[in-house]
This record gives structure tokens, C-alpha cells and sequence, in this order.
């Protein structure tokens, strides 16, 4: 479980993290949001060592909160401390590799509207995803990434903020894709080069 204090006086100085696994906190520290895919191993590294909820011993716990002038760097420090403390180290490399890329679909008006909201929300589950004033490009690798098994890549051209909402009526690949062709959005497969962690001792 995380924390991140919005609306608050830690907001954008605070992360909190209960019982998690060493990739958990490297993904968050790095802004991965796909499971494995982008995440590699030195050979002084395994699977276990980095996720391993059998064995509680590796899991952990952290709080971190900087100062007010700090708070634009409260990632940067995140990644250090983590780096200095943790068994495993990461590093962050570019790599070529397979993707889901969303486009426009030309033929479909684009069903999403521009947000009037005055702060950004957002959930998710099987049903689908309702959010507001997001950017399209956080739908798409917070969301998307999680639903399709590989990171979905933004290339809309859409920069603004919006109020998104999708309605799944079944959770499978037919029922994800109708739901993006009623906002006017397609996949496609493709190749890209793309952050990954690389995990080491």
C-alpha cells in the first residue's frame, strides 16, 4: 500500500509505502508502470531478491518526507535512498522492445472533453477507468499499461488536460478496445525504445 498526502501539507513532500517489495518501490522511484516488461537483472540479481511476498523478510517499509524547498526534488531523493540503503541497487537504461502504442482513431470523434476541474482524480478496476483532469498519457501508461500486460505508449498528440471515463462491459481485449474506440482511440502493437530498471549488487 501507498500514500502520497494530496491535499494535504506534505502534499508533493511526502511518499509513504507500507509492506512492499523491493520492484515496487524501484517502480514508483522510476515511473515504471509495467510489471516486469521493464524491469531486468544483472547476473547478480534474481526475480526473488526484488519480489517475494513468501518471504516477509524482503519486504518493506518507507516514509519519506523533505523539506518545502525540497519538493520538486522528492524523487531524485527517493531513488538515492533507495539506492543507498536497499540489498538491491537500480539503474535506469533505454532498451528497445515490444509496446501498445495509442492513437487517435480518425474515423470516431474523440469522446474525451476538456477538464474544468479545478484538481486532477482518478481510479480504476475491471469496469474501466474515470478520471478527471488527467492527461491522456498517464491514461495510458497508469491504465492502460496495467490492464494489456505492456506499456502502452501515448503518440495522440493530445497535451491538455481532460476528463476521461470508460466503460468496459467485459474485461478482455474486445471489451478494452471497444471501450477506447467510444473515446476514439486505437491500439496497435509496435516496437519502441523505452525506460527500464536494470536491478544489481
Amino acid at each position: 500500500m501507498g500514500k502520497t498526502y494530496r491535499k494535504s501539507v506534505y502534499e508533493d513532500r511526502r511518499i509513504s509505502w507500507f509492506n512492499v517489495s523491493i520492484s515496487t518501490l524501484y517502480r514508483e522511484a522510476y515511473n515504471i508502470y509495467s510489471y516486469k516488461t521493464q524491469e531486468m537483472y544483472d547476473s547478480t540479481v534474481t526475480g526473488k531478491d526484488v519480489s517475494n511476498f513468501a518471504d516477509k523478510s524482503t519486504l518493506y517499509c518507507v516514509d519519506l518526507l523533505v523539506k518545502p524547498e525540497q519538493k520538486d526534488s522528492l524523487y531524485i531523493l527517493f531513488r538515492k535512498y533507495l539506492n543507498d540503503f536497499l540489498p538491491v541497487k537500480a539503474r535506469l537504461e533505454k532498451r528497445m522492445m515490444n509496446v501498445y502504442v495509442l492513437n487517435r482513431n480518425d474515423f470516431i470523434p474523440l469522446g474525451i472533453i476538456p477538464s474544468t476541474a479545478q484538481s486532477s482524480t482518478y481510479g480504476f478496476s475491471g469496469r474501466g477507468y474515470d478520471g478527471t483532469k488527467g492527461l491522456v498519457k498517464d491514461f495510458a501508461s497508469h491504465y492502460l499499461t496495467n490492464e494489456l500486460g505492456l506499456a502502452v505508449v501515448d503518440e495522440t498528440g493530445l497535451s491538455g488536460y481532460y476528463d476521461i471515463k470508460t466503460n468496459v462491459e467485459q474485461r478482455d481485449w474486445t471489451g478494452l478496445m471497444k471501450s477506447l474506440k467510444a473515446l476514439g482511440f486505437k491500439i496497435e502493437k509496435s516496437k519502441r525504445e523505452m525506460p527500464v530498471i536494470v536491478y544489481y549488487k
